[in-house]
């Protein structure tokens, strides 16, 4: 403790020293000189590089040879693609556009069926090859429009544009199924909505008939109760007619 509290005495003594010395500005040029040689300078950098420059220029050399000898060697990959739209059979009453069948759907047999037997197809029929190109659909957000590409080398360019039209026959077939089916449900709804027209039709010739009937009907009782009336306005005359008849025989008698 005492050793301590010397060391700590000795410090506030110099610091008192060092507040009272006043330092000459040639050797507080000197001090920062000094402290500058401790930190790392670009100059000094440079300097290195340049003594090793061979050294510097054979690394360089060696990464620039090793990829230009990858780029020859490794087999070029080019990006076969294609896409395929959805189309539409109808509007609903919003006015969107009704597909033939939910793009969604579609991706989903893409990549769950076609793919799978298109690829187990290529390679039944190709044995040599161990796998079979990788393919990859995908369905850009709030559109009708697939994506397909597949990766690989110009000497297989036949095989990968085999492979993506062999999947867009078959999504074409199956939608030429789809939309073959909604056509003869639209054609069976229109027979049915041209049925309840005739049978509209002929309900209102009915009508029209039975209306003409009862105009008919009208005219009669109207002129029937027109008569009534002039007979009931003769028999109202009768009465007077017969008394005086009877007062002339009276007269006579």
């Amino acid at each position: 403790m005492s050793k301590m509290k010397t060391e700590k005495n000795d410090l506030g003594n110099t610091r008192n020293v060092e507040a009272s010395v006043v330092v000459d500005p040639a050797l507080r040029y000197a001090m920062l000189d000094t402290q500058n040689d401790d930190e790392i300078s670009l100059i000094d950098l440079w300097l290195v590089l340049v003594k090793r420059r061979s050294l510097f220029l054979s690394l360089v050399l060696f990464a620039l040879l090793a990829g230009i000898s990858m780029v020859l060697v490794l087999p070029k990959a080019f990006n076969y693609s294609t896409a395929i739209e959805i189309g539409g059979i109808s509007h609903n009453n919003n006015g969107s556009l009704i597909y033939v069948e939910d793009p969604s759907s579609v991706l989903a047999k893409i990549n769950q069926s076609y793919i799978p037997y298109v690829t187990k197809t290529y390679l039944e029929k190709n044995p040599e090859f161990e796998e079979a190109p990788e393919i990859k659909a995908k369905l850009e957000k709030n559109s009708n429009i697939i994506y397909m590409n597949v990766k690989g080398p110009e000497k297989n360019k036949n095989t990968y544009i085999q492979l993506l039209s062999s999947i867009v026959d078959a999504v074409k077939q199956d939608h030429k199924r789809l939309s073959f089916l909604k056509v003869k449900s639209l054609q069976l709804s229109k027979k049915q909505v041209e049925s309840e027209i005739i049978r509209l039709k002929n309900q209102e010739q009915l009508f029209l008939s039975q209306g003409e009937r009862l105009d008919k009907k009208e005219t009669l009782l109207t002129k029937r109760i027109n008569e009534a009336r002039k007979q009931l306005k003769v028999s109202e005359k009768m009465p007077s007619l017969t008394l005086k008849l009877q007062k002339m025989h009276w007269h006579l008698c």
